[in-house]
């Protein structure tokens, strides 16, 4: 009987709204009878009865229920009548006498019109060359008596059927269905209220009928929130049937509501041992300890609903999303399996398993795999062609991952599909096109798209339109602590810090643990250089999110900078054991801690790992040329800032370092055109001072002085004044020069530097036995100096030009003894330029000797 039952209800339902999803209505009969909406022109109905019965010819081997299933038809027929209140009235509340007697001249009228109309049916089938029955084996096909003496007869059994005492007979059955029909209905149309109203009715009628309370417990529970009144309903139903399972399964649900969730889960426990073979109890109590947090026992749960019935998609679907949560991706992938199995020819199972292998199981090709196998299923899902996409960006093959995502919008076009464009260009580095692209799904859909945006933005160093964008998303969503935090994230680009902490405030003030504000309030204190400030903040946000390791990189970041680089060491190499794919950038931390370690040649080899997982990145050979610098290997250095130049010809520090690498190798001349490309970026004191000394040494003093007359503005004045007067006293304005390095020495004559250039100035204007003079204390404050640094100690170029004014006075001794001493420590500082000039002095002093 159920089988032909669903079978017509299923055609039904085809032929006349042309559904897709028929098998959905198989899950919920024959409570889903709402979605039948017979026509009030009775010939029409006529020709659809006579196919309901053709159906269910072609699937029943026996007639017996063909009765049932028009009796069915009838009672939708009158329900859906002109005058439903009083025909269901007429249905449900006893006899036609009854009726009669308490009805007004309307209902007459009405009943008359069915009683017309069902003589008019019943005459119509039994012309139908499809049914040819006889009337009085089957009294049902009798519409007008089924409904007047039937429903009263059978309505004073419900009681009995509800406990148990008798079976429920075909007329039960019926009413029943006509009932819930109708409520299922209400429920549909969103007529809440009146649906309670009619249930209300209902319970006068038939007040043991537990399905009455069932219904108006879940429409006060899921619909109208009023959780107080559904709990009482559905205490009411209890008092009937204590056995009912979908009372105590509703009783269970009101109390999740009212946020009782331990209890919830101990009434739901009840229903499930009373019926220990739904799967949907055990489905439900899972996802209920997934609420709170009991992964393991969710999954024993959902175990439990796949045992009873191995085909359950929704249970085996949401085991998936379980193993995903406990991060067992793999065992995921291989319930996807089963799922896929079982459901062979839905191509959105294969979207979901491309992404497990994708984002987390990282092996892109087995993901590719899975995308095409769905596409040989089903080439018109989009989602296919996005999951395509991301995995094509991640195997480094952008052009076609980008042809991937058109392939979708070309199906679809639709925000998330635009954004995912912009995603795809921006990580090409198509900056330009990622911001059209992302432009377009902010005009549509500014709340999900802003942070994609904002993004873009920030990499096209777009930060006061940035800094717009997130002001207009803080006016629509004041209580969005992302807003905030990135907000201050900008404001920390554009230099304002202490402003970036008000706004990191706001963020913590809406959500005081929201890790990504602590990690941004983190960073602005560290530029404000409160570096014990910044790690107290960075060590809790590690304390709430252990596995958060953007919080260990700015962690690594700020014991780099306090110069703790043992435990910079130790926080970056958790960082590559942690990280799967290896991120680049860790590569490059640990480069830079290694060097200030002095582990240069250990640097170097990681930095070469860094270029190999990412070899468009300037900023690694950029370190790498720092570190060969630091080696004196200027032609290494060189070599690695003309790579960092071609990937970005447009910053002003590689311009610098190039200038100063070719400063080192004497070659001036070449050094004036990267770093006067420097300053014309980004002009600071260090690049007029290296303009200076390469000017100086081609001996052009005039623009060597306007150059240092620059660094004086922007650096710092003192030694730039003891440059000056190097040069001042090259263009023979001796005393102007004396009494600006006299002045220098009365601010500060511990100053072995001030006493070296004086020395200078008296060597150039031929006072050597006066220069001798100057250069010995110049040694001597510098020899007691204990706490210098040895990479700032310049005693090797005194030495050599204390040797050469000896030489100057023919003190032959002095002068080799000097010279020797230079020389010595020049080499050993691996100073070629010094250690030149030792070794050509040298040789004149063999030269006089022989």
């Amino acid at each position: 009987m159920e089988i032909i039952y669903k079978e017509m209800l299923i055609y039904y339902l085809n032929m006349k709204r042309d559904l897709k999803k028929i098998y959905e209505y198989e899950q919920k009969l024959p409570h889903s009878a709402d979605k039948i909406n017979f026509y009030n022109d009775l010939k029409d109905l006529m020709k659809k009865t006579c196919k309901f019965f053709d159906i269910v010819t072609e699937v029943s081997t026996s007639r017996k229920y063909e009765g049932r299933i028009l009796f069915y038809l009838a009672t939708k027929s009158l329900q859906h009548s002109t005058k439903i209140s009083e025909l269901m009235r007429f249905l449900t509340k006893g006899s036609r006498r009854k009726q009669r007697e308490k009805s007004d001249k309307a209902t007459d009228n009405a009943l008359e019109e069915l009683e017309n109309k069902g003589l008019i049916i019943q005459d119509r089938i039994s012309k139908s060359r499809v049914i040819s029955l006889n009337f009085e084996r089957f009294p049902e096909l009798n519409l007008f008596n089924e409904i007047v003496s039937k429903s009263y007869q059978e309505k004073d059994k419900l009681h009995e059927v509800e406990t148990g005492t008798v079976e429920e007979s075909e007329g039960v059955k019926g009413i029943k269905i006509a009932i819930n029909a109708r409520i299922e209905e209400l429920i549909e149309n969103e007529n809440y209220e009146q649906s309670l109203i009619e249930i209300k009715g209902f319970i006068k009628s038939y007040p043991d009928n537990v399905d009455l309370y069932i219904y108006k417990s879940r429409i006060l529970c899921d619909y109208l929130k009023q959780y107080d009144k559904a709990l009482d309903t559905v205490e009411v139903g209890l008092g009937i049937n204590d056995k009912e399972v979908y009372l105590y399964s509703n009783k269970a649900t009101i109390l999740f509501n009212m946020g009782k969730l331990d209890k919830a889960i101990e009434i739901l426990d009840i229903a499930i041992d009373l019926d220990g073979t739904d799967g949907f109890l055990f489905l439900k109590k899972s996802y209920w300890l997934t609420e709170k947090g009991s992964l393991f026992r969710a999954l024993i749960e959902i175990e439990k609903a796949i045992q009873n019935n191995p085909k359950y998609l929704m249970a085996l679907e949401f085991k998936i999303d379980l193993l995903e949560r406990l991060e067992s991706y793999e065992a995921a992938i291989l319930e996807y399996e089963k799922v896929i199995e079982l459901d062979s020819n839905n191509s959105s199972h294969y979207v979901e398993k491309s992404r497990i292998l994708c984002d987390n199981i990282k092996d892109y090709e087995l993901a590719l795999d899975a995308v095409e196998e769905g596409l040989k299923i089903n080439k018109g899902n989009p989602l296919l062609f996005v999951n395509k996409g991301m995995i094509l960006t991640n195997m480094g093959r952008n052009e076609d991952a980008i042809e991937a995502i058109d392939k979708a919008l070309a199906i679809e076009e639709n925000d998330m599909f635009l954004s995912k464009k912009a995603y795809l260009f921006q990580q090409k580095g198509d900056l330009e096109n990622a911001l059209k692209f992302v432009e377009r799904t902010i005009e549509k859909n500014f709340i999900e798209n802003y942070s994609l945006y904002i993004d873009i933005l920030i990499d096209l160093q777009k930060y006061s339109l940035a800094l717009d964008i997130i002001n207009r998303g803080i006016k629509i969503n004041p209580k969005e602590s992302y807003l905030f935090a990135i907000k201050a994230r900008m404001l920390i680009e554009k230099g304002l810090f202490q402003e970036a902490i008000d706004a990191v405030e706001k963020s913590l003030d809406l959500e005081r643990n929201y890790v990504f504000a602590l990690q941004i309030k983190s960073i602005a204190l560290r530029c404000l250089g409160l570096m014990e400030d910044s790690l107290d903040i960075i060590e809790k946000a590690i304390s709430l999110e252990p596995d958060d390791l953007y919080s260990y990189e700015i962690k690594a970041e700020i014991l780099e900078m306090v110069e703790d680089n043992t435990n910079a060491l130790e926080a970056i190499n958790f960082l590559i054991t942690k990280s799967k794919p290896i991120d680049y950038y860790y590569y490059i931390i640990k480069g830079r801690t290694l060097a200030r370690l002095g582990n240069n040649n250990e640097a170097l080899k990681v930095l070469d790992e860094a270029i190999k997982l990412n070899p468009s990145d300037s900023l690694i050979y950029k370190i790498k040329a720092d570190i060969y610098g630091i080696q004196k290997d200027y032609d290494s250095a060189l070599r690695n800032i003309d790579e960092a130049l071609k990937l970005d010809n447009n910053d002003y520090y590689s311009y610098k370092m190039k200038a100063y690498a070719l400063q080192s190798l004497e070659r001036y001349e070449e050094a004036l055109d990267p770093i006067n490309k420097s300053i014309k970026l980004q002009s600071d004191h260090d690049s007029y001072i290296i303009k200076e000394e390469c000017l100086f040494n081609l001996k052009r003093y005039e623009e060597a002085l306007e150059a240092i007359e620059k660094a004086i503005i922007s650096g710092e004045e003192e030694l730039d004044l003891n440059a000056k007067v190097r040069i001042l006293a090259k263009l023979k304005r001796k005393e102007e020069a004396v009494n600006v390095i006299q002045e220098l020495i009365k601010n500060d004559s511990e100053n072995e530097l001030y006493y070296d250039t004086y020395g200078e100035i008296l060597m150039w204007s031929k006072e050597f036995e006066n220069a001798i003079e100057k250069y010995e204390k110049a040694i001597e404050l510098l020899e007691s100096k204990t706490d210098i640094d040895p990479d700032e100690n310049f005693s090797y170029e005194t030495f050599i030009k204390m040797g050469k004014c000896y030489y100057e006075i023919k003190n032959r001794e002095a002068a080799l003894k000097h010279l020797q001493w230079g020389k010595k420590i020049a080499e050993e500082k691996n100073n070629q330029f010094w250690v030149k000039k030792a070794t050509i002095y040298l040789k004149k002093l063999e030269e006089h000797t022989q």
